[in-house]
């Protein structure tokens, strides 16, 4: 079940073994093992916020970013630049970050009209940018 979920979801464990009984007379051993999983609490579509390190080890990632999917790693994409990242589970124990908003505190708006950004600001050792998502500039109206 461990193996399972560190394939799965970006989790942590720690085991233990603990002795029951012992027959010394044909030699075997009763124990009792406990396993302990911790999970990232993190879901899609959450707002997070990075530590200043860990956004730059990213790429130069935004500090502010949404969760785009959690599998064995938790995939993040910049609303700003459309820059995606990757954060391996042995990453986000290292340097952990908790969200900021849920998916259910968001508010869903309908997009009137969009105009595509043409011109995205580049610099050198930035990570990868999207090809799934286009920024835009977009007028809105609340969706009741």
């Amino acid at each position: 079940m461990v193996d399972f979920l560190t394939q799965v979801l970006p989790c942590r464990y720690q085991h233990s073994k603990k002795l029951i009984s012992h027959d010394t007379h044909n030699n075997s051993y009763n124990y009792k093992f406990t396993f302990s999983v911790e999970l990232v609490p993190i879901c899609k579509d959450s707002v997070v916020c990075l530590s200043s390190k860990l956004a730059h080890q990213l790429g130069g990632i935004g500090q502010i970013c949404v969760v785009n999917r959690v599998t064995n790693s938790v995939h993040l994409i910049d609303p700003n630049t459309a820059q995606v990242a990757e954060v391996p589970s042995t990453t986000f124990w290292r340097y952990p970050f908790g969200t900021m908003c849920i998916s259910r505190n968001l508010t869903e708006f309908i997009v009137m009209e969009v105009e595509p950004i043409v011109k995205r600001a580049k610099f050198s050792g930035q990570g990868t940018i999207s090809s799934k998502v286009r920024l835009i500039n977009f007028f809105s109206s609340r969706n009741n």
